[in-house]
């Protein structure tokens, strides 16, 4: 999992010492659209990540409300 969150940033720091040092002026533009999009995809994974950990929250719950007895599920 930490490719995911670690591949972006370095991609971005890539990108940014390319745009420093001036190194391909004629792509800037393209570099510039490629660095917008994966941060975007750096906030999607967080809030995926987030979304995920509540999922897995919940079963839990589920699992440890269950009642034999009455067939209760808490949710």
């Amino acid at each position: 999992m930490d490719q995911f969150r670690e591949g972006p940033q370095a991609v971005i720091s890539f990108l940014n010492y390319l745009h420093n040092h001036k190194v391909c002026p004629e792509y800037e533009e393209d570099m510039q659209t490629a660095c917008k999009s994966l941060t975007k995809q750096k906030k999607n994974y967080q809030i995926a990540k987030r979304s995920h950990r509540m999922r897995q929250e919940n079963s839990t719950r589920r699992i440890l409300c269950y009642s034999e007895e009455n067939y209760m599920v808490c949710l």
